[in-house]
């Protein structure tokens, strides 16, 4: 993938990069494209917390899954809106 990123800045701009800078930028790009896991977790329960802020009898879980490399969490949210019976 490196080796593509090096070919296209060499045809398009003539200039040439190593490869270690190459897959550095490649990372750098991948982290703004997918966002940063804690990142995304603090914004996942400050949006947690404001549901259950507007809506006090909702009540949310969330559900951690491990994956084979421990520094990758994923989380599915799920959310009890009371129910409203007129």
């Amino acid at each position: 993938m490196t080796m593509a990123l090096r070919e296209q800045l060499q045809r398009k701009y003539r200039v040439e990069i190593s490869k270690m800078k190459a897959f550095r930028a490649r990372e750098v790009a991948l982290k703004i494209i997918r966002g940063d896991y804690a990142t995304q977790y603090t914004l996942l329960r400050d949006y947690l917390l404001e549901v259950q802020n507007r809506n006090p009898d909702t009540t949310i879980i969330v559900d951690v899954e491990s994956e084979p490399n421990p520094d990758v969490r994923q989380e599915s949210p799920g959310m009890c809106m009371p129910v409203l019976v007129l």
